[in-house]
């Protein structure tokens, strides 16, 4: 046995580079894209006993633009719509938004093919979502990495007396990035503005497409909150697109 683990030790170990941020979107990779990641940090309690809070929070992976938005008590769908709505109109669209299984951006998981508002919002833009598969952290490390960081240079830093001066220190923080990453962003994937005449219309028709990563369970299923559906061979990832045409 010591013979064997000197003689592994010894050996050459081959080392691969690390796949470019945005690997699951050829575009992206390719830096011809970005992609803006939307996550939430749930329930942050304000100097006992103040009110609970929720952030929400956005990173673009290859520009690295950055948003955050502390509300009191839980973020609703409308909410995260508002914020989501207001960081476009301030930094333009993006090609991509990446959002995780949460119902607040997928919708509810116990009716098929529900198509939510965050996917509206996307389509009558032209952005295309795509939605991470649960518990794999590969596609959320971006924005989770943003998540700690705020945490830590705005949470745990400070002693927060009412949700007022949270959203001081946490725009601060956000205007330090901006200033910090503004040569970053400048030479990012052009981004498009909002028209002048856009309104969301949660009733009008839908023309695009939706990105799917499901995770497969082994058992030639493939598994995500919004649908669940048979495979022939088995695979460690898939990747299933919808299309929606007028």
């Amino acid at each position: 046995r010591a013979h064997a683990a000197t003689a592994i030790a010894g050996r050459h170990r081959q080392r691969w580079p690390a796949p470019p941020r945005g690997w699951y979107l050829l575009l992206v990779a390719q830096c011809k894209a970005d992609i803006d990641s939307f996550d939430i940090i749930e329930d942050r309690q304000i100097k006992k006993p103040g009110p609970r809070v929720d952030i929400l929070t956005c990173t673009a992976i290859i520009s690295s633009l950055p948003g955050a938005w502390p509300v009191e008590a839980q973020i609703s769908a409308k909410v995260v719509l508002e914020c989501t709505v207001d960081h476009w109109r301030t930094h333009d669209l993006p090609t991509y938004g990446q959002w995780d299984n949460d119902t607040r951006f997928q919708g509810p998981h116990h009716f098929k093919d529900v198509i939510s508002r965050v996917m509206r919002l996307c389509l009558s833009l032209g952005i295309t979502p795509v939605f991470a598969p649960a518990q794999e952290t590969g596609f959320q490390a971006n924005i989770e990495n943003f998540n700690g960081r705020w945490d830590s240079k705005v949470w745990q830093r400070f002693t927060h007396r009412h949700l007022m001066e949270l959203k001081h220190r946490s725009s601060n923080y956000i205007k330090a990035l901006l200033t910090r990453h503004a040569v970053k962003i400048q030479h990012s994937p052009p981004r498009k503005r909002i028209p002048r005449n856009w309104k969301l219309d949660l009733q009008a028709p839908l023309h695009g497409e939706i990105i799917f990563f499901a995770q497969n369970n082994w058992n030639r299923r493939c598994q995500n909150a919004w649908r669940s559906f048979s495979r022939r061979r088995k695979v460690v990832q898939s990747t299933y697109s919808v299309r929606c045409e007028p």
